[in-house]
């Protein structure tokens, strides 16, 4: 495993959510943020929705996706949010220490907090047929709002007293 990386806050998911609460929390509190996202770029789903309507609420401005996506990475890094792509997380070391895989090798990350933003998916029509555990509807509520309360936890947070907010699927917003 390589020298671990360090960071006031560690967020697993680079999309929406993830570059919002990020870019946030660099602009608001000047902390070492990083983003640990899967996939070869940032932003989630919009990069591939190549319609208008995003950004209305946010931006308070109504462009197609990709565009969207690309404002959303250009803000967090003006922020100084430290992005790393093909960044997938495979485990926790402890409380806040992720392990994390990348074309660089295994890495490990300590942070103060850790921010769980891996989006919603959609599933296909026969997933109901698979058998196992699952919530119920098309994604899972707690997810989203686990990512909002740890978000308003941490900018609320002075940065020498974190804790790690705690959660359970039960909950809702």
């Amino acid at each position: 495993m390589n020298t671990p990386i360090t960071a006031d806050v560690a967020v697993i998911g680079g999309g929406p959510a993830g570059l919002t609460a990020t870019t946030a929390l660099a602009n608001d509190i000047s902390l070492k943020v990083l983003v640990l996202e899967r996939e070869s770029a940032a932003a989630g789903i919009p990069r591939h929705c190549d319609h208008h309507g995003y950004g209305v609420r946010d931006m308070k401005t109504f462009i197609t996706g990709p565009a969207y996506a690309r404002k959303l990475v250009e803000k967090a890094t003006a922020a100084g949010v430290d992005i790393r792509t093909n960044a997938m997380v495979t485990g926790r070391s402890d409380e806040r220490a992720l392990d994390v895989t990348s074309p660089q090798g295994r890495q490990r990350v300590d942070s103060r907090a850790i921010i769980l933003a891996t989006g919603a998916r959609e599933r296909p029509r026969p997933a109901p047929m698979i058998p196992g555990d699952r919530p119920s509807g098309g994604s899972t509520p707690p997810d989203t709002c686990k990512t909002w309360f740890a978000f308003s936890t941490a900018r609320s947070a002075n940065a020498r007293s974190w804790s790690t907010p705690s959660w359970s699927a039960g909950q809702r917003c």
